[in-house]
């Protein structure tokens, strides 16, 4: 069940929120346990058998957390091993099978495998509790409110990667949603919803054309290669980032705040501030999780910079079981380490905080992160090659399906990336003209008419486009 559906949109969203409210002026226990039933409805949705998969994995990790409070480390360890083996079993034990065939030549089985919906979000939240809890920095509350965190609908399908330092607390303050509330939700889920629709779902359908017919053995032309080159960015962009804020939006209309994942990365000037706005809150777990225990900073540059590429490296492994995603890793680690070093060499000397060097590191990055993005994609490293090298103007191929359409749609696409507000500026603007962050808070005023007016074209618009029967899907879905 994908948030753009008919039955999400039209049954299950608005029969939640209704019960959640209703519950909420019973107790909070009652709305919690409607919370949770409803989000084990959504996500046994997708595979049933799973829903056994995901209650056992809460329940054992919530009584080991029992037991790991400011002690047993052993006890730490064993069930931090036995999250990443159970995302090990369903993620790459092919992966791992098709590359002992590749070195040893044996012919081993590939297994039948359905990936569990999430398993990667949940398998590093549950680290994070754990960590958490073991440090003695969070309480584990009661086992309705893991639950409810761990099983949460509106972040299920692709983050943002939420701790339960940050959900907890809100527990302890939370109370019958307002209109305020609702209607806010309402607005950026219907914001983000055209963002998906007419956006990425656009754009992903220019980008999956020419790579599937590379990846099936055709070839592109120059203008066809660029075309995928400078689609997709803007397809994971912008199918990412509308996931991400419809789950803000979503939450918000039970008076629950998610974090902001996604700060207009393409506006970035270095990799390091890249990362700073991509996946913000996978970037903040591996730092927290990854970076800092392997020491950080702390042990000497060399290891520093060894750290670094770990975390990388450690992050592409984690967005899928394929060498292709490691190679997307390395690179933004090996430019990671690089950016670092040059901050270094320049913070001895003087240099320009011009717009040109402002505009020489936007392209530098954005070269990076474009080419990064083509590994990203490609099924194999012969796809990426192959893209790459079709994009040589001196091959003389043509313009191939190149029409100024496509042109004026990818140049639309990347201006409003690079250049315009992205939606939690233009939601803090239109709620409050002061400073208002949107992820943090409480009181939460009725959305201007603009507001509201824009929302429901974008609403009426999108839902057209679903009952249109075109395809859609989410890139990170099943992931």
């Amino acid at each position: 069940m994908l948030f753009q559906s008919v039955a999400f949109l039209f049954v299950f969203l608005p029969l939640t929120v209704v019960a959640f409210a209703l519950a909420m002026k019973l107790s909070t226990p009652v709305a919690l346990g409607i919370l949770s039933l409803a989000s084990i409805v959504f996500y046994g949705a997708h595979e049933p058998v799973y829903i056994l998969l995901l209650l056992a994995s809460a329940c054992a990790n919530y009584f080991i957390a029992g037991h790991i409070i400011g002690k047993n480390r052993s006890l730490y360890i064993a069930a931090v091993v036995g999250n990443l083996l159970l995302l090990g079993v369903f993620k790459y034990v092919n992966f791992v099978v098709f590359n002992v065939q590749a070195v040893t030549g044996m012919p081993l089985p590939l297994v039948n495998i359905i990936l569990p919906l999430a398993i990667s979000f949940i398998t590093f939240e549950q680290i994070a509790f754990l960590t958490d809890v073991h440090g003695g920095r969070y309480n584990r509350g009661t086992i309705l409110e893991y639950g409810a965190f761990i099983t949460f609908f509106p972040k299920l399908i692709a983050g943002p990667i939420i701790r339960y330092s940050e959900f907890y607390p809100q527990l302890e303050k939370l109370g019958v949603p307002g209109s305020a509330h609702i209607l806010t939700g309402l607005c950026i889920l219907s914001l983000a919803l055209a963002k998906k629709l007419l956006g990425a779902d656009y754009f992903g359908g220019l980008s999956d054309q020419h790579y599937n017919t590379l990846a099936t053995g055709g070839s592109l032309t120059t203008g066809d290669a660029w075309v995928a080159f400078l689609a997709y960015p803007l397809q994971i962009y912008l199918d990412f980032s509308a996931y991400s804020e419809m789950a803000i939006g979503i939450a918000w209309m039970m008076g629950l705040r998610l974090p902001i994942n996604f700060d207009s990365p393409y506006k970035a000037t270095s990799i390091i501030d890249f990362w700073r706005r991509w996946h913000i809150t996978l970037s903040a777990f591996l730092r927290d999780y990854v970076y800092f225990p392997l020491g950080g900073n702390r042990a000497g540059k060399i290891r520093r910079y060894g750290n670094l590429m770990a975390v990388m490296l450690v992050g592409g492994l984690w967005h899928g079981a394929a060498w292709t995603f490691v190679v997307w890793g390395g690179i933004h680690g090996i430019m990671l380490a690089i950016n670092h070093l040059w901050r270094e060499y320049r913070g001895k000397r003087e240099h320009s905080t011009s717009m040109l060097a402002g505009a020489s590191g936007w392209i530098l990055t954005m070269g990076v992160v474009l080419v990064a993005w083509v590994f990203f994609r490609s099924p194999d490293f012969a796809t990426a090659a192959k893209l790459l090298s079709a994009m040589n103007p001196a091959a003389g191929r043509g313009a191939g399906t190149l029409s100024w359409q496509i042109v004026l749609a990818l140049a639309t696409g990347w201006i409003i990336c690079v250049f315009c507000p992205n939606l939690p500026t233009i939601m803090r603007f239109l709620l409050d003209r002061e400073k208002f962050d949107w992820s943090r808070a409480l009181a939460i005023p009725i959305p201007s008419w603009p507001l509201v007016a824009a929302a429901a074209c974008c609403f009426v618009v999108s839902v057209l486009y679903v009952l249109s029967g075109l395809p859609t899907t989410f890139i990170y879905f099943q992931f």
